[in-house]
């Protein structure tokens, strides 16, 4: 005889799921939960717990629809909408997640986990505010809530109360010692109060505590690079990837990192971009196209920017004389801000805008699907592999035409960018187009620069007083590679009266490393000074006390070049044979400084000589240097933005004829 399903069947199977979930035999659970579903498909705990066990094995795309079942079934279990918020949570559908969570309260208004987990979620979308609030909720029902102090310290920490984020994960860690996300969490807080090692070991606990935690890598690869460890930051965004290989953060973190590496050839370094671009690019090929645009080669153009940089940022002081120069008739500008925060650069930047959308919060879908709604015709990326980078939304194509420029000096290693600009000062044709996956447009002015406002007054030479040259560099510590503080160990031993100041070193373990380095060559310690990260106006008034820059390789100077070269400070600069090695070149170059460009190490060590035997001549420039660039920077703007104008027209025009992209250069 037939059984009938039973009430007591049912709650003994869900007792057993129960029973798995806690033993972790989670494969198991779900295989029984999905046969329960077919038994009792009427039961929302039977939907509750194949929901569970799919999202306790990772796959929460596939707990939603089970849970979204569960809860029509039982709406009123506020378990079960708990559950499907950590569904969409993990699925990056945080708005959703909030309503499930908001749900879940409603009925359940004192549950403190339920609290603490709307607070995570709230963090995970930008409303660090409301995360705070949620997990200061969470605290007073549960002072001794792991979870919550956690959700409060990354609040704390966004919203720049460290002294918040510091107690509260330190909480975090005390109840809670062998949660990895509490001390990844305390690792970041430290990293944001400028103690780099003290985040390197907590990292490094996490990573002890779950060596399959590709954050834990990803930081621990962050951190390394901000100390200046190009090899161990690559090593550690390496172990990321093998962990998780879609992850574009690791992948950018590792280029970012080879690029900084002398030993990398260009060819190496070309096969890495183009490693990335192969994995980021294949499934998305076969649904290029489909765009609407009309192929009318006069229209006034639709030119979307997607930058994470569209604030108070180096980029901003390359991009905003471009946007005021360029002929609003021909172009529309359409801006994608991928950062969530913005500041009062931002708003100038939103008024030389035709449109502003900050994107920030959109998958990678949602942004896809705004750019194709949009009707871009041009889609520029001023990341590259740089912070809030959107290369994903790119390796789908949603414009006819896909352009890389200035954040990144070097391929992204996408075919579907089309181009990248470039300015002849930095790459002739022919030099560097093996190194790219883009059609390079040469441009005979690449870019200019907007200058910091009220800057401090040129100073005179210092040597001029002192009787011996000091040379100075301000980059991070990533470009201060064991290669570029050999040549200048060369340079000072040349000259032994030199002197040298080496500024933005604040971590005590970055000192020490370029100390040992100028000590084996026999440089004496009280020759070379160094300065922690300054706020603006104290970091220009550093040029102040140097006569000259000595340039860093691999990569080179860019913004700190630009700067110095208003502040009277040339650079001289080492070329080489990829775009970052040849970036400081090409400002100098566009100075009318050519000769300020190496093409060798010997040739360097020559030039730093016949400077050292002329002061009156780097006086002189020192004095003149401001002037000059002032009175040609509103011609030079103009005549960049109408060479913008025209490389952009004619990729447009090649576009409409149905030509495939090529290089070419735009006629001066």
């Amino acid at each position: 005889m037939a059984t009938e399903p039973s009430a007591q069947h049912l709650a003994a199977g869900i007792e057993q799921c129960l029973r798995l979930f806690r033993e972790s035999r989670l494969e198991t659970m779900e295989a029984l939960a999905g046969e329960l579903a077919q038994t009792y498909p009427s039961a929302g705990r039977v939907w509750q717990m194949l929901g569970i066990a799919r999202l306790a094995r990772g796959n929460g795309a596939g707990a939603i629809e089970p849970l979204q079942h569960a809860g029509t079934l039982a709406p009123q279990d506020a378990g079960i909408w708990d559950n499907l918020g950590a569904a969409l949570n993990a699925g990056g559908e945080f708005d959703r997640a909030a309503a499930a969570y908001e749900r879940s309260l409603q009925l359940d208004p004192n549950n403190a986990n339920v609290l603490s987990n709307a607070a995570a979620n709230a963090g995970d979308a930008g409303r660090d505010a409301a995360a705070r609030a949620y997990a200061g909720r969470a605290l007073a029902l549960d002072p001794a809530l792991a979870q919550a102090h956690l959700a409060l310290g990354n609040a704390a920490a966004r919203l720049g109360d460290l002294a918040t984020a510091l107690d509260s994960l330190g909480q975090a860690v005390r109840l809670a010692p062998t949660l990895p996300q509490a001390h990844l969490s305390l690792g970041n807080a430290l990293q944001l109060g400028g103690d780099t090692p003290g985040a390197i070991r907590a990292t490094r606990r996490a990573a002890e505590l779950a060596p399959n935690y590709p954050d834990a890598q990803q930081n621990l690869g962050r951190f390394h690079h901000d100390l200046g460890h190009a090899d161990l930051a690559a090593r550690h965004y390496r172990a990321a990837l093998r962990l998780q290989p879609q992850r574009l953060d690791a992948w950018s973190g590792w280029l970012f990192c080879l690029a900084h590496d002398a030993n990398v050839s260009a060819a190496e370094l070309f096969a890495a971009h183009r490693e990335f671009g192969e994995f980021v690019e294949r499934p998305w090929r076969a649904r290029w196209g489909g765009w609407t645009n009309p192929r009318n080669p006069h229209k006034r153009l639709r030119v979307g920017f997607v930058s994470g940089d569209l604030r108070e940022h180096a980029v901003a002081h390359f991009i905003e004389p471009i946007w005021r120069a360029l002929d609003r008739d021909a172009i529309e500008i359409v801006a994608y801000s991928t950062q969530p925060a913005e500041d009062a650069r931002s708003v100038a930047l939103k008024q030389l805008a035709d449109a502003w959308h900050n994107v920030a919060a959109l998958s990678d879908n949602a942004l896809e699907a705004t750019i194709r709604a949009s009707n871009i015709d041009i889609l520029i990326d001023l990341a590259g592999h740089t912070a809030h980078h959107r290369l994903g939304v790119f390796a789908r194509k949603p414009a006819p035409l896909q352009v890389s420029w200035i954040g990144y000096p070097n391929t992204t290693g996408l075919m579907a960018i089309d181009y990248r600009l470039v300015g002849n000062g930095a790459a002739q044709p022919g030099e560097l187009d093996a190194g790219f996956s883009e059609k390079l447009v040469h441009l005979p002015l690449g870019t200019v620069f907007q200058p910091p406002p009220a800057l401090p007054p040129v100073n005179p030479l210092p040597a001029l007083t002192r009787g011996y040259l000091t040379f100075g560099n301000f980059n991070r510590p990533i470009k201060l590679s064991e290669a570029a503080l050999g040549l200048w160990c060369k340079v000072m031993n040349a000259l032994p009266d030199s002197r040298m100041l080496i500024a933005a070193v604040s971590e005590t373990p970055v000192r020490e490393r370029i100390a040992a380095r100028f000590a084996a060559a026999g440089v004496a310690a009280d020759r070379v000074d160094f300065r922690p990260r300054l706020e603006m106006q104290d970091y220009l008034k550093l040029h102040h006390e140097i006569d000259l820059i000595l340039d860093t390789f691999p990569f080179t100077g860019g913004t700190v070049t630009n700067q110095a070269l208003w502040m009277g400070v040339p650079t001289l600069t080492l070329s080489g044979d990829t775009l970052p090695h040849r970036q400081g070149a090409g400002i100098m170059i566009r100075a009318g400084l050519g000769d300020w460009v190496a093409q060798g190490e010997a040739a360097f060590v020559e030039r730093a000589l016949a400077v050292a035997r002329n002061p009156a001549q780097l006086a002189a420039l020192r004095a003149r240097l401001r002037a000059d660039l002032a009175a040609g920077e509103p011609a030079a703007t103009a005549r960049a933005a109408r060479l913008v104008e025209s490389a952009l027209r004619t990729m447009w025009q090649r576009w409409c004829a149905g030509e495939p992209a090529r290089s070419f250069q735009v006629a001066p």
